[in-house]
């Protein structure tokens, strides 16, 4: 799997690489993304990478199927870390002693939600959470206004339109430790949304994302099907 899109409230972004190497290009409209531009992006991918209990193994040999990075654990997540690392986050083993994690809410088909809980050095909390767009991009989990929300709904349903596997990641900081998913799953700050796909390896190269016409393809049966996903955005969004 490999992370070939984020969208953040402020900023879209292109990733690029194969499979789950930690060599990438990120571009935001066909070019390097200012500091400014960044920040969002990275953000997003660390608490991703927080939220996660996967691994990335690196090369063990010189075998063909050595001679490359795997993933310990689930895919999604593996590919989360990969994205992470394209983008200059600090490391997995960094992460975890600059933020111990203090809690956590596993993912379960339920909830679609996995929510981790992390010490700052500032002694307060770093709630992190990650999780299926129609659970995570509503009132009750996101304390962003409607338009933020409706425009995340939209993306979700273009993204997903087009064949990805879709996350949303949200955040929060608090000082009291929690006792239950429902007290800590609530209030967030919505960071973005992460589009996934798993494509052979020599088309992760090249993702093919909505709102990039110098390379994206569209063919009728993604326009019906992108149209269907922005008419139950609609319905959704007439219902709240």
């Amino acid at each position: 799997m490999v992370v070939q899109h984020v969208w953040t409230p402020s900023v879209a972004a292109d990733i690029f690489g194969v499979g789950y190497e930690s060599q990438g290009d990120i571009q935001v409209d066909g070019r390097q993304p200012t500091p400014a531009e960044f920040g969002p992006v990275r953000e997003l991918l660390t608490v991703a990478s927080l939220c996660n209990d996967a691994t990335l193994r690196p090369p063990q040999g010189r075998a063909a199927d050595e001679d490359q990075w795997t993933a310990i654990g689930d895919p999604m997540e593996a590919a989360l870390l990969a994205a992470a690392a394209k983008a200059g986050c600090a490391d997995q083993a960094e992460l975890r002693r600059l933020y111990p994690r203090t809690w956590e809410a596993p993912f379960d088909s339920l909830r679609k939600r996995m929510s981790t809980v992390h010490r700052m050095a500032s002694g307060d909390l770093l709630v992190c959470l990650k999780g299926a767009p129609e659970v995570v991009l509503d009132a009750t989990v996101l304390a962003d206004r409607k338009d933020v929300l409706m425009g995340a709904r939209q993306q979700a349903a273009i993204l997903a339109s087009r064949g990805f596997r879709v996350l949303a990641v949200a955040s929060t900081e608090c000082r009291n430790e929690p006792n239950s998913a429902t007290t800590v799953e609530t209030g967030l700050r919505l960071l973005g949304l992460v589009a996934i796909s798993d494509p052979p390896k020599s088309a992760a190269a090249t993702p093919s994302l909505p709102g990039r016409s110098a390379h994206t393809k569209r063919s009728p049966g993604n326009e019906g099907r992108e149209g269907e996903a922005m008419r139950l955005v609609r319905v959704r969004q007439e219902t709240d």
